[in-house]
């Protein structure tokens, strides 16, 4: 924004200079806070998106691993379990640090 002089020289050579200068940074500060606000909506979409696919693949392979293990195959069962609980861990503490 230009200090009130120079609004006044430009008043002074243009008509109604003023006040299209402060539509100007209104319109510009109103375009400003929308970009910010999509911004925000759209990394919050992204986080919800990325706790969904964590969860749906936590679910799918310790349903495997309860198969395998149901299937008589301990060690790939209680293997899968522990990544999944190892990776689940890891993401909580990540998660606090951050």
């Amino acid at each position: 924004m230009p200090p009130p002089q120079a609004i006044e020289a430009y008043e002074r050579s243009i008509e109604n200079a003023g006040e299209r200068l402060l539509r100007l940074v209104e319109s510009e500060t109103a375009h400003r806070h929308e970009l910010e606000r999509k911004i925000v909506s759209s990394d919050l979409f992204r986080a919800n998106l990325g706790l969904i696919a964590g969860i749906l693949m936590a679910v799918g392979v310790s349903s495997a691993s309860l198969a395998a293990i149901f299937q008589g195959k301990q060690i790939v069962g209680v293997i899968g379990i522990g990544a999944t609980a190892a990776l689940i861990g890891g993401a909580f503490r990540a998660r606090k640090g951050s």
